[in-house]
């Protein structure tokens, strides 16, 4: 249907494909060896930003939400699935404003260096909480340099595990989106 379609067009936006290694051209001999596009994972990253906006509805684990919300789905209409997509662009270009070639790899304060990993755990918290605070996008791009700070803060602390993979339950992935969006409305309230 017309949201999968949505899925399989966004997947290939450049700063989506960039931040995960996948590469843009289409005939590519690399693209067919990525383990992203190959297993669908790409899409399920761009289905799991906009199931888990709803995170308060999460049940079944994270297989059983991503199907429900793709059943969901089969019922939008245009108007949705163009909403839909501003949102994520919308999203993603900020994400990328801030964090750059950083984009969905955590801070390490060992060793003073962002990882060279992305994360899935990671990318759920950044995109959800930046599409929360995105009426704020002129505050939140002028603000870059401080929310840089306080994201390396937030890996100073024990929860920041559940940003690079730790938890899967409701709760858990609550409290992973919750920690990026509670540093996002301190540093936009200052």
């Amino acid at each position: 249907g017309k949201f999968n379609e949505l899925l399989l067009k966004l997947v290939r936006h450049p700063i989506f494909a960039e931040a995960w290694g996948i590469p843009t051209e289409d005939n590519s001999p690399e693209l067919d060896k990525n383990t992203l596009y190959k297993k669908m994972e790409d899409a399920e990253l761009v289905l799991r930003f906009f199931s888990l906006r709803n995170v308060d509805n999460f049940q079944r684990g994270m297989e059983g939400f991503l199907d429900m919300y793709m059943m969901r789905s089969l019922k939008f209409d245009e108007d949705e699935i163009d909403y839909l997509e501003s949102i994520f662009l919308k999203t993603i270009t900020i994400a990328h404003l801030i964090y750059g070639e950083h984009l969905f790899k955590p801070f390490d304060h060992k060793t003073q260096t962002w990882s060279n990993k992305t994360y899935k755990a990671y990318y759920d918290a950044i995109m959800v909480g930046f599409s929360r605070h995105l009426p704020n996008e002129k505050k939140i791009i002028a603000l870059k340099d401080r929310i840089i700070e306080e994201t390396k803060n937030i890996f100073k602390k024990p929860e920041s595990r559940l940003l690079t993979g730790g938890g899967k339950t409701k709760a858990e992935i609550q409290e992973r989106i919750g920690i990026f969006d509670e540093m996002l409305s301190q540093v936009i309230g200052e």
